[in-house]
C-alpha cells in the first residue's frame, strides 16, 4: 500500500516516515547474542544451510558437501539448489527466512548465517559464490570496523562453477579455524551425508553403527539404531539429524518428571527394559527450542516414544533367547498392562503374531517361577492352566507363611517368586505383577494383616472362620520326671542353635 506523504490542502495530517532503527545496534545483537557456547557454532549454522540447500525429496545420504580449511580460512561447498534472487535478498538483509513453510528444513528463523560474524571469531571477510538463475555470482562481506555492519560487494562471474554454493570465511585470530572445524565435526557426526573434509571422507555415527552390526529401525515418527554399550548417557536425541541432547534413557522417556530411578520409570511409558543399549534416535518432527538444545514434551515427543517402544519390542523379539531370566522378569513387570490385554484376547499362541505379540507370548511362556514343593520352574501360562476356577493364586516372596491357618485354606499351589533386583526393581514388584495378570491373588506374606481380604475369603468359603479362632484346652500343672526334664533341656539347646532358628524362620 502506498501512502501520500504530502499534507492535504484541507488538513494538517502528515504520514510520518516510519520507525527509525539503529542498524549497527541491530547488527551487534544478531551476531553476538543468538547462541551461547562455542563461537564455532557459527560454522555449524553454515553446515545446516548446506543441508537445507537440497530439496526435501533428496535423501540425506545423497546430500554432498566439501569442507576445506587453511591457517586462517575455512570453506564449505554444497551441490544443492544454489541461491535464487529471493534467497540472495535474505542473506543481504538482517534476518528473514523462506524455510518456515517447510517442516523438513532444519533452519527456521533466518538469522543462523550471521552467527559466522560472531566477534569472538574475528571474522574479517565472508565470500559466497553461488549459482543464481543460470549465472554464477559472488557476494563479499568485508568487516572494516568491529561491531559495525560489513561492506557488501557483489559481481557476476564470467566463468561457470561446478558446485552450487561455496561459503568461504577468513579470520584474523588464531584458533578460530580450529573452533569452527571442531564444532563442525561434532555436528556432522550425526548427519548421514557424504562429507569430504580436506580430501578425506568424514565418517558419521550411522556408518560406524553399520560396521558394528547395530540394529537399525525406521518408523513413521522416528528412526535410529540400537547398539551395545555401557555409557551413562546412553540416549542421543536428534531432530532432522541435528544433535539436540544426550541423556540416560529414563530421563528421556519420563521427560525428567517424577523419576523413580527404578523399573517404574519404564512402566510409566511402557518402554521395554533392555539394559546395556546405546541409542541414537532421530525425529524430524520433534519440537525443539529456539536454541535447539532441548525439546518440548508435546505430541511429537509422545509419538517418538511410541516408535521407540515398538522398535525395542522388535529388538527384544530377535534377541529373546539371549535375555536373562531377570531381564524377562523385569519386562513382565514393565509391560504387564499390555501383556494382560494380549492374554485376555489370546488363549493360545496367535498365528502370524506381530513382534510385540510374539514378545508377550514368549514372556508368558518363560519358565521362571518356583512353586512350593516343586523342583522345576513354571511359566505364567502354566500357572493359568493349573489354577482352578474360583481359587486364588497364592504367592509368598519370603516363604514364611506357607502354612497359614495350619494349611487350612483352599489352594492349588503357592508361588515362590524371586525379587527382581535389576534397575533397583520396584516397590511391591510381585504384588503389582500378579495382581495385574491374575484377577484373584493372595499375598501370604501380608494376608494376616489384610482384614478385608480375609473377610472376602471367608465369604467365598476359601477359608473357615473357625480356623481363625482355634480352640485351646488347658490342663493342670504337672510335675515332670527327671528323664522328661532332661529331654526338654536337650530340645531347648537344639532349638536355640542359630542354624536351627534360621531353618525354621526360612521354612
Amino acid at each position: 500500500m502506498k501512502h501520500k506523504t504530502e499534507a492535504a490542502s484541507n488538513s494538517n495530517f502528515v504520514i510520518p516516515d516510519g520507525l527509525r532503527i539503529d542498524l549497527d545496534e541491530g547488527w551487534k545483537k544478531i551476531i553476538s547474542r543468538q547462541f551461547g557456547g562455542s563461537p564455532g557454532r557459527g560454522f555449524g549454522e553454515l553446515i545446516q544451510n548446506f543441508l537445507d540447500s537440497y530439496d526435501s525429496s533428496v535423501p540425506w545420504s545423497k546430500r554432498r558437501g566439501v569442507i576445506t580449511f587453511g591457517d586462517n580460512w575455512v570453506s564449505l561447498k554444497d551441490y544443492g539448489s544454489g541461491l535464487n534472487l529471493e534467497k540472495i535478498k535474505l542473506v543481504t538483509s538482517m534476518g528473514g527466512t523462506d524455510k518456515h513453510a517447510d517442516p523438513n528444513k532444519i533452519g527456521k528463523f533466518g538469522i543462523g548465517f550471521f552467527s559466522i560474524f560472531n566477534p569472538k571469531l574475528g571474522t574479517r571477510k565472508v565470500e559466497i559464490t553461488t549459482k543464481c538463475e543460470d549465472q554464477a555470482i559472488k557476494l563479499e562481506y568485508i568487516i572494516v570496523r568491529d561491531g559495525h555492519r560489513p561492506i557488501l560487494n557483489s559481481k557476476v562471474l564470467d566463468h561457470p562453477i561446478d558446485f552450487s554454493t561455496e561459503v568461504k570465511v577468513f579470520f584474523d585470530r588464531t584458533g578460530s579455524v580450529k573452533q569452527c572445524i571442531d564444532y563442525g565435526k561434532s555436528s556432522l557426526r550425526y548427519y548421514p551425508c557424504d562429507i569430504q573434509m580436506n580430501g578425506a571422507r568424514f565418517q558419521s555415527v550411522w556408518e560406524e553403527a553399520a560396521y558394528t552390526n547395530a540394529y537399525f529401525f525406521d518408523k513413521s515418527h522416528c528412526n535410529g539404531f540400537f547398539n551395545t554399550g555401557n555409557r551413562f548417557r546412553a540416549t542421543t536425541i536428534l531432530c532432522k539429524y541435528e544433535y539436540i541432547s544426550e541423556m540416560p534413557i529414563r530421563y528421556f522417556i519420563t521427560g525428567g518428571y517424577n523419576v523413580h530411578h527404578n523399573l517404574d520409570d519404564f512402566h510409566a511409558t511402557e518402554t521395554p527394559f533392555m539394559p546395556g543399549l546405546e541409542m541414537v534416535l532421530n525425529c524430524n518432527q520433534l519440537s525443539v527450542t529456539i536454541s535447539r538444545d532441548s525439546f518440548y514434551l508435546d505430541y511429537n515427543y509422545r509419538n517418538m516414544i511410541s516408535d521407540l517402544n515398538e522398535s525395542l519390542l522388535e529388538l527384544m523379539d530377535q534377541q529373546f533367547r539371549d535375555l536373562t531370566d531377570e531381564v524377562k522378569l523385569a519386562n513382565l513387570y514393565v509391560l504387564r498392562k499390555r501383556i494382560k490385554t494380549f492374554w485376555n484376547a489370546n488363549s493360545k499362541k496367535p498365528r502370524n503374531p506381530s513382534p510385540s505379540e510374539s514378545v508377550f507370548y514368549k514372556l508368558l511362556n518363560s519358565k521362571m517361577f518356583r512353586l512350593n514343593g516343586k523342583k522345576k520352574p513354571f511359566s505364567l501360562l502354566d500357572l493359568r492352566r493349573m489354577k482352578s476356577e474360583g481359587i486364588p493364586l497364592y504367592f509368598s516372596e519370603k516363604g514364611t507363611n506357607l502354612r497359614w491357618l495350619g494349611g487350612g485354606f483352599k489352594h492349588d499351589f503357592i508361588v515362590l517368586p524371586d525379587e527382581c533386583q535389576l534397575d533397583k526393581g520396584a516397590p511391591g514388584f510381585n504384588n503389582s505383577l500378579f495382581n495385574s495378570l491374575f484377577d484373584d491373588v493372595v499375598n501370604l506374606d501380608t494376608i494376616s494383616d489384610d482384614r478385608a481380604k480375609i473377610n472376602s475369603l471367608i465369604e467365598r468359603d476359601i477359608i473357615r472362620k473357625e480356623s481363625l479362632e482355634p480352640d485351646c484346652n488347658f490342663i493342670e500343672t504337672r510335675v515332670l520326671s527327671k528323664k522328661e526334664n532332661q529331654l526338654l533341656e536337650k530340645f531347648d539347646k537344639l532349638l536355640n542353635r542359630p542354624e536351627i532358628i534360621e531353618t525354621i524362620e526360612g521354612n
